[in-house]
């Protein structure tokens, strides 16, 4: 039964855990090494403390088991960390304590119930990704710097989607800086703040390739250096560099190089528009429910941010009805969407939200950089990547998907004003078929070698 969970992605990291070989194959570069060193180490321990008699018959069963119980646990933590990253947003802008319990546990549950469980449970590494970029939200929403790149730079180490947090600080920061109280001497705080938490983050990715080129081009024999090595970057290896220096060769050799980047591309096809071809047609469709709701989040958030901005205009000026005024009105409208969503809610506003539909704090514009993120990663998962994997990408990344279908949820169950079309689109049944039918499907296919990724 345990070798029936190894398949297509999670058997590469069964690989690259048991075969030093593999790891010096050009392949297992396309996966950080994150995930594998956390199922080895607890593995070894395993072996060490647990009798035998009780443990599956090989070692490659024992990774496997091992993967299962780290992503149980991790998926637990996960649910724990978006649970309290929901309350800790809607605590701060709502004013009923019920609306935020609700919100938090809504949300909490989708995610318990995501299309992309199986994933959660198989010897993949959403289930550890996901935990700690949730939990590094929350820790930012608390002001804990540390502790937020700290789980950030772990993620990054388990899979490259964690450099999508880079985007998130990037929008935060700006945010920051359009404050009107905002001082020279803290934009430059801020600033250099962004500077550190974006190079801790992006580190392991550089890392990683750093790793592959001293694995290929320096320890290698020579003779058996891949053709790419003439093409990387000197300063991956040192023994390269200061040879290059004494050469005086050096400027022909800077030209930058990713390991990781050429490994997708040579081996799985990654590139922009690199799978729009007739025969992806079926993983287009299987990628399209996700898709379709994370631009609709998307959207949905562009349209509550403009309507609040179009409120605080009419009650700010009265020359809404010039033709220079209205040619100004998206650059007005970004401006104002980055300020307020770091701007101090005032009561006012919060009453009004109140009362028109309380649960808009969910696609509040409070939550810009969130959802800023979400379509991200639907524009990276329908134009970049293999488009089938974005159910597990969008899932693993983006805690606005949840926050999105709660809204949905809670509101089709609260609010008699919502239209007709969006009952129909994204009503609760069609969150309840969408969610238990790509459970059941996945569940289904993936055990058994279908495609199903």
């Amino acid at each position: 039964w345990w070798q029936e969970q190894e398949c297509k992605d999670s058997e590469n990291t069964q690989e690259i855990c048991s075969a030093t070989r593999f790891i010096e194959s050009e392949k297992s570069h396309a996966f950080l090494a994150g995930f594998p060193t956390l199922i080895r180490i607890v593995t070894r321990q395993v072996l060490r403390w647990i009798p035998w008699i009780i443990l599956p018959p090989t070692y490659e069963s024992v990774l496997v088991l091992v993967a299962w119980w780290i992503n149980t646990i991790a998926f637990i933590f996960a649910a724990l960390a978006l649970h309290e990253l929901t309350y800790c947003i809607a605590k701060k802008y709502v004013v009923a304590r019920e609306l935020c319990v609700e919100c938090a546990y809504t949300s909490a549950l989708l995610f318990c119930f995501n299309p992309a469980s199986v994933f959660f449970s198989a010897a993949y590494s959403e289930s550890l990704f996901c935990m700690m970029t949730f939990s590094g939200y929350f820790f930012a929403e608390r002001n804990n710097r540390f502790l937020a790149v700290t789980c950030w730079v772990t993620a990054s180490y388990t899979r490259s989607n964690g450099s999508l947090v880079v985007a998130w600080l990037i929008l935060q920061t700006i945010a920051r800086c359009l404050q009107p109280f905002q001082t020279l001497d803290g934009i430059l705080s801020d600033l250099l703040s962004l500077f550190y938490q974006s190079f801790f983050i992006l580190v392991p990715i550089i890392y990683h390739d750093w790793n592959g080129y001293y694995i290929h081009c320096v320890k290698a024999q020579e003779g058996f250096q891949p053709q790419w090595c003439n093409d990387a970057h000197p300063m991956f290896g040192l023994n390269h560099y200061l040879a290059f220096l004494e050469a005086d060769d050096f400027m022909i050799y800077v030209k930058t190089y990713s390991l990781y980047k050429n490994v997708q591309s040579r081996y799985w096809n990654v590139g922009f528009l690199n799978y729009y071809e007739w025969k992806q047609i079926p993983n287009f469709l299987l990628a399209f429910p996700v898709l379709f709701l994370g631009a609709t989040g998307a959207l949905t958030w562009i349209w509550q941010s403009w309507k609040l901005f179009r409120k605080n205009e009419k009650v700010s000026n009265g020359e809404t009805g010039k033709w220079w005024h209205m040619v100004l009105q998206p650059t007005r409208w970004a401006l104002f969407a980055l300020r307020v969503s770091k701007a101090p809610i005032e009561e006012a506003i919060k009453t009004l939200w109140e009362r028109e539909q309380p649960t808009v704090i969910l696609v509040g514009p409070t939550l810009l950089a969130y959802y800023a993120v979400l379509a991200a990663a639907c524009l990276v998962g329908a134009t970049i990547a293999h488009v089938q994997i974005s159910t597990r990408f969008i899932f693993s990344s983006c805690p606005a998907i949840y926050w999105f279908m709660s809204y949905i949820c809670i509101s089709d169950s609260k609010d008699e004003s919502i239209s007709i079309m969006k009952k129909l689109l994204l009503c609760r049944s069609a969150m309840v078929c969408y969610c238990a039918g790509f459970i059941l499907a996945g569940v289904t296919m993936h055990v058994n070698w279908l495609p199903w990724t």
